[in-house]
Parts: C-alpha cells; sequence; structure tokens
C-alpha cells in the first residue's frame, strides 16, 4: 500500500516556509492522499532582550481552522507543530505552546551547542563530522529528558542535511551507543521516531537512514512516522515510495498518524 498521510509540512506561515496551506490541499487532492499534519516551526530563541518563537500561533490556528472548514469533509487534516528544542529555552517553548490542542507534536534539534550553527556550510570549516555528530547526539537527548511534551522525534542526524565532508550520510554504526540511548529513551517513553524524507533525493538517504531505522525496530521501537518535510508543495510527499520499502525491510509492517496526540496505525 501506499503512504498517503504526509506528517511534516510547513506553510508559509513558517519562517522558511514557502506556499501556503490551500496549496498543500490542492495538491494532496490531486495525488489522492488522505490526509496531512502542518507542523509550524516553533524554534524558541529567547534573550532578555528578544523574545521569538518562529511561528505566530494564533495566527497559524486561525488560518488551519479555516482550511479544515474547507477541506476537512475531503482531506483528515490534522494540527501540528516542530518544537525546536533548545536547552536554554524548554520551559519557554511549554509554556508558547500551552493552550493549543495540537494533534502531533514533532520535537527536533536544530542547534548543537558548543559548535557553530552547522546550516550553513562556512562553518564546517571549523567542525570535524565527528564532533558535530557528537555534539548533536549528546545534545539531543538531555533536550529529550527535560522536555516530555512531544510525540516523535524529527529527522534524526538532521546536521548531515548540511554536511560538506565525506561521508555525508550518518548510519547507526557511527555512534551506536548514543543512537541507543536516545531509541531506548524514546521505547521507555512510549514516544515514536519520524522517517524524514527531505534528503533521499538529493543525497540518496532519509533522515534517520535505514541501519538507524531497523535498530530502532530491533530495540522495539514501533511508532514510527513519515514527513516530507515540506516547505514548499513541490515537495509533498516526495520519496515516500522508498521509504515505504525502507521501513519493510526494517521490519515495520505500519505506519503511525497522530490525532489528538494519539497513534493510530496504518498498513504499509
Amino acid at each position: 500500500m501506499a503512504i498517503l498521510y504526509d506528517q511534516h509540512l510547513h506553510t508559509a506561515l513558517s519562517p522558511d516556509g514557502i506556499s501556503p496551506m490551500e496549496e498543500y490541499c490542492s495538491a494532496a487532492l490531486i495525488r489522492g492522499m488522505k490526509g496531512l499534519c502542518f507542523t509550524e516551526h516553533v524554534d524558541v530563541l529567547c534573550s532578555e532582550v528578544e523574545f521569538n518563537p518562529g511561528t505566530d500561533l494564533a495566527a497559524y490556528k486561525a488560518a488551519f481552522d479555516a482550511v479544515k472548514e474547507q477541506h476537512g469533509h475531503e482531506l483528515d487534516l490534522h494540527f501540528g507543530i516542530e518544537a525546536g528544542l533548545i536547552s536554554w529555552s524548554l520551559a519557554e517553548t511549554a509554556e508558547y505552546l500551552k493552550g493549543y490542542e495540537f494533534d502531533y507534536i514533532i520535537a527536533s534539534y536544530h542547534y548543537p551547542e558548543g559548535i557553530p550553527n552547522l546550516m550553513y556550510p562556512e562553518n564546517w570549516a571549523f567542525v570535524s563530522r565527528e564532533v558535530g555528530l557528537q555534539k548533536y547526539l549528546r545534545g539531543f537527548l538531555p533536550c529529550l529528558k527535560g522536555y516530555d511534551d512531544y510525540d516523535c522525534i524529527g529527522h534524526l542526524t538532521y546536521f548531515s542535511r548540511y554536511c560538506p565532508l565525506s561521508p555525508k550520510r550518518t548510519t547507526y554504526a557511527d555512534a551506536p551507543d548514543e543512537i541507543d540511548a536516545i531509541f531506548r529513551h524514546l521505547i521507555e517513553k512510549g514516544k515514536g521516531m519520524e522517517v524524514n524524507t527531505s534528503t533521499y533525493e538529493s543525497c540518496g538517504f532519509t533522515m534517520p537512514d535505514l541501519t538507524m531505522v531497523k535498530r530502532y525496530r530491533e530495540l522495539g521501537g514501533e511508532i514510527i512516522t513519515i514527513g516530507s518535510d515540506g516547505h514548499a508543495v513541490s515537495h509533498l510527499g516526495r520519496s515516500f515510495a522508498y521509504a515505504c520499502e525502507m521501513l519493510k525491510q526494517a521490519g515495520f509492517t505500519h505506519y503511525a498518524v497522530f490525532t489528538g496526540r494519539k497513534p493510530t496505525f496504518l498498513p504499509l
């Protein structure tokens, strides 16, 4: 069966999004998809003089309600968020999200501490691939332990998307102890993991890759979602056929879709 739900989408309401919700809905209907989950960015970059959450949640909720009113009878639309975790603003992140009834919350880690921002290629001149991986994995787990209000983690090995060094792909063998620690924490807490397909066409691997998805399943991981991490309508459902076959190869028979923070399992 095809994967007919895309559960990681950013619209023009996210700081780096391009397409409006309406365009995603129109494209999904043309492609015969069953549902979408919008997951606008919230990365609370706060300081003593500035509070910058990334997405205006009130405006986002109003836009979502309007689109659901228009398309809710023909698409299963979900109100989600991608919470970028930063160790020094976990409390502020929780406070900012309070009061909204999300269907799905992705916990991501975009800014490893102690190194320059790895989203910018020039910063890799100061960071080795090994150090980047270590800072990412060892920084992500404490954030997850300090912030429990999420359903799945997003794009594990996120930094590899921008890595100009070889090999670009990160595998389980690169950091088995750190990866196992994250997986065991997720399984113990009843959380899940996303397979993010945004890098497959350009890089030849998903985040995480097959070796990590297989290990997650071996350890007892059951909750897995699929998201394109789309920032424009052209990204919708990208590389989902590959993701479907990869999940089967890793030992999965179902993927999860979240409604009201609870997973429903659909056959692959």
